[in-house]
């Protein structure tokens, strides 16, 4: 295969990445990473792996709605359903009051179709997966390289897995993108987003675009200077290409001491 020499763009794009991330943003991950005894290793027997966690921030108050489901094999009767989850809820909370929160500005629910009065579900499921109805979401929506959707950051469809195991600009991009505008946060001390754009067919090393967006006034020089550090430390574009560097969204450097 002649693109085994010579990798081009697959596809033309626009990744996106931002840095330092919100209380809420900081949140979600964490209570992601609550499920997880260790990397792709569930905490809960009986919890499946299609989990959907939003967090909403009503001045300092954060409501947390977790959707779990719950795996059919291990309910006799629907009393047992509300029993697990409630093991889920008692463990959940402690965990977020351990992250700095209390019972003043924290809010959990749970499965919430199960106080639906219109219509009750509860969310069981055979294998943990939305498979089980068909649906099969691959490469879905929430598969950014930061680990979350947020709906007040720039944001693009591309995500981290799919396309090529290597040469995918959603994947390298959507990786290097986080990766400089952290860099940039820690040399600079502001808040940075970053876009790096693709033309179909054109070169990834070096993209065709990469723009920086900050709040306040930088010196252009400094600017470049740390994005070109980013870039070049340990020879990221090529390492990713190479498949050297693979997003492990678990293994989020999550910094706990955090104020709310």
């Amino acid at each position: 295969m002649p693109d085994l020499k010579n990798q081009w763009a697959n596809d033309t794009s626009i990744c996106t990445g931002f840095y330092p991330y919100t209380n809420a943003e900081f949140l979600a991950l964490n209570v992601e990473k609550f499920f997880y005894a260790a990397p792709y290793k569930g905490k809960y027997d009986f919890v499946g792996q299609d989990i959907k966690i939003l967090v909403v921030r009503r001045e300092k108050i954060f409501e947390f709605t977790v959707c779990i489901p719950i795996l059919s094999k291990y309910l006799s009767s629907r009393n047992d359903y509300y029993s697990l989850q409630e093991i889920v809820y008692t463990q959940l909370i402690e965990y977020l009051y351990k992250l700095g929160l209390d019972k003043s500005n924290c809010r959990l629910f749970i499965n919430t179709p199960d106080n639906n009065t219109f219509r009750q579900h509860n969310y069981i499921s055979a294998i943990g997966s939305c498979i089980d109805t068909g649906e099969e979401g691959i490469v879905g929506r929430g598969n950014s390289a930061c680990g979350f959707i947020s709906s007040f950051r720039p944001f693009s469809m591309e995500a981290s897995y799919g396309k090529n195991p290597t040469y995918h600009t959603g994947r390298i991009f959507g990786i290097l993108t986080q990766t400089i505008a952290k860099h940039l946060y820690l040399q600079l001390n502001r808040k940075f987003n970053v876009i790096i754009v693709t033309q179909n067919g054109g070169s990834i090393n070096p993209s065709y675009k990469l723009f920086v967006q900050t709040q306040g006034e930088l010196n252009n020089t400094q600017v470049e200077n740390a994005c070109t550090s980013s870039i070049s430390r340990e020879k990221a574009i090529q390492d990713l290409i190479d498949g050297f560097l693979v997003p492990c969204l678990w293994k989020n450097n999550i910094d706990i001491n955090q104020s709310f």
